[in-house]
């Protein structure tokens, strides 16, 4: 589940739900991990584990799922 726009949003666990539109995302999720095999590697010093993640695989996934995750795990903020 996510928490967003003021909803929970169940989010599939089968294979089927990565091709399918889920809320909150606006595309299915395999459009992510396409966007990511054709992104150049960048070797970068200092960089976070948000715009990591919104540069490998998209904001909606950097926003919605890693930035919540950073902050209940490690009580800290994913763009730092």
């Amino acid at each position: 589940m996510i928490y967003a726009n003021n909803t929970l949003h169940l989010l599939s666990s089968s294979l089927k739900g990565v091709f399918q539109k889920n809320e909150p995302f606006f595309k299915p999720l395999i459009y992510a991990v396409l966007n990511d095999l054709k992104q150049p590697q960048k070797e970068l010093k200092d960089d976070s584990i948000y715009n990591f993640v919104e540069r490998r695989f998209g904001k909606e996934i950097a926003d919605y799922a890693i930035a919540p995750m950073i902050c209940g795990i490690c009580a800290g903020d994913a763009k730092e």
